[in-house]
């Protein structure tokens, strides 16, 4: 009778066992948890090519993220540095999320250190555009303090506390709003005057050409951002990298990052273009792209990067694409412009191959 009872309880707790284990998991392949998608960029003139994206939101200010969620989204696509930029003074969910100017870099930085991302306290300032527009200040070491009286005119306040805590003053999208790129007199002057370093080549899905034609006139770096709000895999589609920055860095570290910004190391990429003086567009188009004689009049030509280069020359021109390898043919050097890579609105890096 015994043995009955326990081959019957052996049985009620193999079926129980096998009803349990009745589930065949496709999480392996099918989530995207813990991956990272590199962007290949190799490192250039002897400097680490760090990519970043110094425009972001979250909820507190006029995004719909969580800080900590940026700073996950910026490891998934590959990204080494970031910086939040949330409003001072536009925070339409202050009732319902509490907290300080600094509040979403402290709630950023635990996961930025566990993740191996780079956290850039920042803030953004803004007001209209006459009146100094959108403006991020990077690098800040407190925020509140940015915050301007209600009857100030301007940024001017601001951005002179900024400058008083050695920030790297950004002009964002100077083209926004009115569709065309303007140099107001308040941005001109604090051009002049060595506060605002930079300014947005790039922003979300536009380029402003002029802001090139700027950065080569007015000796300010080019940046490409993407200002997201919302989810960025929400925004864009799979098959295109957002607006980043390659940050020419002698360590991969914050005050690396800093040095570079101030020392205008900052190739500016969105959308198979890129922005950046010439010197830096030189080197950038020497570390990406290797030529092969094979024999004779014949050669190839390798792209070790992510990004397209657009060759035209009466002896080659190509569209080479990222990671990609083409054949040509050639009697000795020639000169060539890549077309994507802008010095200003109207004209391109130039070149002298083989």
């Amino acid at each position: 009778m015994k043995t009955l009872l326990t081959v019957a309880a052996f049985f009620v707790v193999s079926a129980a066992s096998a009803q349990s284990v009745n589930r065949i998991s496709s999480a392996h392949k099918l989530v995207r948890n813990n991956t990272r998608a590199e962007i290949i960029i190799p490192d250039i003139a002897g400097y680490q090519s760090l990519k970043g994206d110094f425009h972001l939101h979250t909820i507190f200010s006029d995004g719909s993220v969580m800080p900590a969620d940026r700073v996950a989204e910026a490891w998934t696509n590959g990204l080494d540095v970031i910086a939040i930029t949330d409003h001072i003074e536009y925070r339409p969910n202050k009732d319902f999320v509490l907290g300080d100017h600094n509040r979403s870099y402290e709630m950023a930085k635990k996961s930025a250190q566990d993740m191996g991302i780079l956290l850039v306290k920042a803030s953004e300032l803004t007001t209209d555009k006459p009146k100094g527009g959108h403006i991020n200040a990077l690098f800040v070491t407190d925020s509140n303090p940015l915050e301007r009286a209600k009857d100030s005119p301007d940024l001017t306040t601001a951005v002179d506390e900024a400058v008083r805590q050695g920030a790297y003053l950004l002009w964002n999208h100077p083209g926004w709003a009115i569709d065309s790129c303007i140099m107001f007199p308040l941005n001109e002057k604090w051009i002049k005057e060595g506060k605002i370093k930079g300014v947005e080549v790039f922003n979300e899905t536009d380029y402003y050409p002029r802001a090139a034609t700027w950065v080569k006139e007015m000796k300010i770096t080019p940046f490409a951002n993407t200002d997201a709000h919302g989810m960025k895999s929400d925004f864009y589609r799979a098959d295109v990298y957002p607006p980043f920055n390659i940050v020419l860095a002698r360590e991969r570290t914050l005050e690396g990052v800093r040095e570079a910004m101030f020392a205008g190391r900052v190739i500016a990429v969105f959308d198979g273009q890129a922005v950046a003086t010439p010197e830096l567009l030189k080197a950038l188009f020497e570390a990406c792209v290797e030529f092969k004689h094979i024999t004779g009049d014949n050669y190839e030509v390798t792209n070790i990067s992510d990004i397209p280069f657009d060759i035209s020359s009466k002896q080659l021109s190509c569209k080479l694409m990222p990671r990609t390898t083409m054949r040509f043919k050639a009697k000795g050097s020639f000169a060539a412009e890549i077309t994507n890579l802008h010095i200003d609105e109207n004209s391109n890096l130039q070149v002298t191959i083989l």
